[in-house]
């Protein structure tokens, strides 16, 4: 039988999240059933890809809510050329999407152990949300980093509920852009992102859950 184009796709479309699945019951520990909490955290996550005439600004940002809906922390980071380069190897015109993601995997890699089980998470950001959901992406870049947060997702035992939030409600909505000052006016402490650390992350991660073309050659 001759392989249609139709055919090869749909099988792609299939194998991959099966191997995928397979690597994280292969390396992750078991699922833990533990009592239901009311003590759900809260996370809303963002990014910022601004061309101008001086060039590309871009930053991500993400801030954690307690349970009782008090921001406690925040990141705020400008993205050097090199990793804008790695998020955009393409050279597309755009390259939130990648960046969106990559906020949400620094989110995830930083404060994974401090958060408990119950967790949701708010991203102004439909195709993010999306593949989340889905557990599928057609980009290849994108695809190592869901590879690799859910990755994490298994490895820190998270039960995260993904959903939408409008922009002029994202808290996270500033701290891409270096807009800091209400976050810290409210109490919220700015937390020390390491940008390598993150990045190796999402390399290991994607290899150990089957992504065999993530490349360790993504420079931090």
């Amino acid at each position: 039988m001759v392989a249609t184009p139709q055919s090869w796709m749909r099988k792609q479309l299939w194998q991959w999240p099966c191997v995928c699945i397979s690597k994280l019951l292969e390396f992750s520990r078991p699922r833990e059933l533990r009592p239901t909490s009311n003590n759900v955290w809260f996370l809303q996550t963002d990014a910022s890809y601004e061309p101008s005439s001086d060039g590309i600004f871009s930053g991500i940002g993400a801030v954690l809510f307690d349970p009782t809906g008090r921001p406690t922390q925040f990141f705020s980071k400008q993205l050097t050329c090199d990793l804008l380069q790695s998020l955009n190897p393409s050279q597309k015109k755009t390259a939130i999407f990648a960046c969106e993601f990559w906020a949400l995997f620094c989110a995830f890699h930083v404060w994974g152990d401090a958060i408990s089980n119950a967790l949701v998470i708010y991203t102004d950001n439909n195709a993010v949300r999306d593949a989340l959901i889905t557990g599928h992406t057609n980009n290849v870049l994108t695809k190592r980093i869901l590879v690799a947060t859910l990755g994490l997702d298994c490895e820190k035992q998270l039960t995260p509920w993904y959903a939408r939030v409008p922009t002029d409600s994202n808290m996270a909505d500033g701290p891409p852009r270096l807009k800091v000052e209400h976050l810290l006016s409210l109490g919220a402490c700015e937390c020390e992102l390491d940008v390598s650390s993150c990045w190796d992350a999402v390399l290991t991660l994607a290899v150990k859950c089957g992504e065999e073309q993530a490349s360790i050659s993504i420079p931090a």
